[in-house]
């Protein structure tokens, strides 16, 4: 990973995540505009502008900058910056995608004959069994990208580049030597989660306003778990 410059000192800042960006004297035009693109992620264009952003206050984070919020005055490079870690996503869900397409296959194949008449009640259980066993495949591989995908997603917003998101060894070490507060950071991502659903009490706008300021809580630990990694 590269270098974050400042203050690889101080300990991880783990509850500032939720206060940061307030200290910024332009933070309700920042997060509205940022609601905005997150509204218009309906359409998937406004998901590359979300997690643009993301990266640069990952890099801010990381770089001690005292009001990381960045500001939207270069929507051409934050949307560009948005493109590696989206296209690593959309690998990695394919990915499991083609684990999970083997099980599925076999069930299409065999559900007919298991579960019609000739089948008789071994087949439906074996069916069932087989489903259950389907679903439990995909939920794991599931919580396995979600716990993963942070720490992916972090190399590639400090290196820029789409394959830093497949250096499995060095993204494993990394989790490893943080895995206290990388749990801490998947934590307060569920937190930020389940606290921007109070948005809806806005009149449903507000949603879209706090689910991007749970994407730049996200941001603003993942900056911190960074400069923690560049001084040890």
């Amino acid at each position: 990973m590269s270098s974050p410059a400042y203050g690889s000192q101080r300990p991880f800042e783990f509850g500032r995540a939720f206060t940061f960006a307030f200290e910024d004297p332009d933070w309700i035009k920042k997060i509205a505009i940022g609601g905005v693109f997150a509204l218009l992620s309906a359409l998937l264009i406004g998901v590359f502008f979300v997690v643009g952003y993301m990266v640069r206050t990952i890099r801010n984070v990381a770089n001690g900058a005292p009001r990381p919020l960045p500001e939207w005055d270069d929507l051409g490079g934050i949307f560009s910056d948005g493109l590696a870690p989206i296209g690593a996503y959309l690998a990695y869900a394919l990915g499991v995608a083609i684990l999970a397409s083997p099980f599925f296959c076999m069930m299409a194949f065999l559900g007919p004959m298991l579960g019609g008449d000739n089948g008789g009640a071994a087949g439906g259980a074996v069916m069932v069994i087989g489903m259950f066993a389907f679903y439990g495949f995909v939920f794991l591989m599931s919580l396995g990208l979600w716990v993963w995908t942070p720490a992916a997603m972090l190399r590639v917003s400090l290196s820029g580049r789409f394959g830093s998101a497949f250096e499995f060894g060095e993204i494993l070490a990394f989790i490893k030597r943080h895995l206290v507060n990388y749990l801490l950071t998947l934590a307060a991502m569920l937190v930020a989660g389940f606290l921007a659903q109070f948005g809806i009490l806005l009149c449903c706008i507000g949603v879209f306003a706090t689910s991007f300021l749970s994407n730049c809580i996200l941001a603003f630990n993942l900056g911190e778990l960074a400069r923690l990694d560049a001084g040890r």
